[in-house]
């Protein structure tokens, strides 16, 4: 996914900075039945978020509540259908929530 494809996406437009490459990191993750899910982590001081390539297309999420560098959990609003990516270290989890209620999809890996 390019800088581009993840600066635009459901009307968000994000300026990208002569150090983008400081706000922006890549990584893929190995997840279950061998998916491939490619999460570019934007660390924008107003609004981080996460864009996650996966099932064919691109899915924008913002960071829920608090996060660290090691931790965080990205969702859309919480009374919206949405994709929920929780992060801890190197794994990760991508769930779907629906009316308060969340179901598993896949858990997933990356290495450094």
């Amino acid at each position: 996914m390019t800088r581009a494809a993840a600066a635009v996406l459901s009307g968000l437009v994000l300026t990208t900075p002569a150090h983008a490459d400081d706000i922006a990191d890549t990584w893929t993750y190995t997840c279950d039945r061998g998916a491939i899910v490619i999460a570019t982590y934007v660390d924008a001081p107003d609004n981080p978020l996460v864009v996650l390539a996966l099932e064919g297309r691109q899915v924008a999420l913002p960071v829920e509540g608090a996060y660290t560098e090691d931790a965080a959990r990205y969702a859309a609003a919480p009374d919206a259908p949405s994709y929920v990516w929780a992060t801890a270290s190197l794994d990760a989890r991508l769930s779907w929530r629906d009316g308060g209620q969340e179901t598993l999809l896949m858990t997933c890996k990356t290495r450094l």
